[in-house]
């Protein structure tokens, strides 16, 4: 509920052509309301894994982030 927009961008690094181990990222940008954007990157060597691995860094900043404002 707090957020109020998220991104996700994913590319190729080394084009289908060349291939090559982690080679494709996703960026995950996310928009909390009140909050400064948070923004993550994560490479693997597939799209399932690269987002999985952006995904997982994305929640852990966002339940620390929110973590520190409810103790506050």
């Amino acid at each position: 509920e707090r957020i109020t927009r998220m991104d996700v961008r994913l590319s190729d690094e080394n084009s289908p052509a060349k291939g090559g181990p982690d080679d494709q990222q996703c960026v995950l940008d996310v928009r909390l309301s009140g909050l400064q954007p948070i923004i993550v990157t994560d490479r693997g060597a597939t799209v399932d894994l690269a987002v999985r691995g952006a995904v997982g860094k994305m929640r852990n900043l966002i339940e620390s982030r929110l973590g520190k404002l409810e103790e506050r």
